[in-house]
């Protein structure tokens, strides 16, 4: 039944009229996806004209018309064309600063193979990323933070002691980098934990 209203003047609603939290989820939800869905193609249609010309090069207006969207829809998410590459970068390199303290440095073969998988797989999700990043056209300074990203992690990783610990880091993040750089320009064809096998193979 109404009771009084809690403000004075102002009429009672009817609890039927009142917002369904499991409606607003839902909403929230869909317009999440619907966020993403446009940030993606966003990103995929700057690093898909990436691989024609240099970033200086390319404009909002061209990537719009290479994913059909509005003019104006990129700057409801990016403030320029930078900030879309900025933003994928940076969300990588997150991804990956979360892994790479899990690196089994002293652990088995079976452990080492894991992480090479959950590696493998965090970089074929960012495989256009990367073709287009370690490419000879791409962007050295993204290859010098990610190889420093690497190194700091891995050395971190190792148990204090190691003998040679830098010499061991940079090894082994030159390994995986050209393993990516391979398997990205190749499109990722293969699993990630057929190239964590093969990893564990060449390393011996």
């Amino acid at each position: 039944m109404p009771t009084e209203s809690p403000v004075p003047g102002l009429p009672i609603l009817n609890a039927a009229l009142e917002p369904d939290p499991r409606r607003t989820h839902l909403d929230a939800e869909k317009t999440d996806r619907r966020v993403r869905k446009t940030r993606q193609r966003l990103q995929a249609g700057l690093l898909l004209l990436m691989k024609e010309k240099s970033l200086g090069q390319i404009t909002m207006r061209e990537i719009c018309r290479r994913v059909d969207v509005g003019r104006s829809t990129p700057y409801a998410h990016y403030r320029d064309v930078q900030d879309i590459l900025e933003q994928m970068e940076d969300a990588f390199h997150n991804d990956l600063a979360a892994l790479l303290p899990a690196w089994p440095a002293t652990g088995s073969a079976a452990d080492k193979e894991r992480w090479f998988s959950a590696f493998y797989a965090l970089a074929q999700q960012n495989g256009l990323l990367l073709d287009v990043l370690l490419s000879h056209n791409g962007d050295p300074a993204f290859l010098s933070r990610l190889e420093g990203l690497c190194e700091a992690g891995i050395t971190a990783a190792l148990p204090a002691g190691s003998p040679n610990p830098a010499w061991r880091a940079a090894f082994l993040t030159g390994a995986i980098l050209a393993m990516v750089r391979q398997w990205a320009g190749g499109g990722c064809t293969e699993a990630p934990a057929e190239l964590a096998r093969m990893t564990m193979a060449f390393l011996g």
